[in-house]
């Protein structure tokens, strides 16, 4: 494990911000952190939002993330968010686009709490996601 962490301390060192891994059907995609350690995890495939959709519910095209998919006992799911959510918000400011988020949770250490804003079904709430 420590041969690991140095491993990861360096190719973070050297730009690598996540180490996608794949296997058959599952995906997983690790944040990287200078200390080697992993960020914080969502669980939770995001998407853009697509401009029709982001018209019809009133947000500037790139401003939220739809949720596309949760995995079913990631923080996600044990926070509330369901596939067909827009995140708007994380913790009171604009979310961006699903990139930005993606950035975001990134750069939070796992067991770190969010509070995110998201629509369902045309109704404004919050759910609150302790990361993975």
């Amino acid at each position: 494990l420590d041969k690991a962490k140095a491993h990861l301390r360096t190719l973070a060192r050297n730009g690598l911000k996540r180490l996608d891994l794949a296997r058959d059907d599952v995906a997983i995609r690790l944040p990287v952190t200078l200390d080697g350690s992993a960020s914080g995890q969502l669980g939770a495939k995001l998407g853009d939002v697509p401009a029709e959709a982001a018209t019809k519910l009133q947000l500037p095209d790139g401003s939220a993330a739809l949720v596309v998919a949760v995995d079913a006992e990631g923080a996600a799911t044990r926070g509330g968010l369901a596939a067909g959510d827009v995140i708007f918000s994380i913790d009171g400011f604009a979310a961006g686009g699903a990139s930005r988020v993606d950035e975001v949770i990134a750069k939070r250490p796992a067991g770190s709490t969010m509070r995110l804003g998201v629509l369902r079904n045309g109704t404004r709430g919050e759910v609150v996601v302790k990361l993975d």
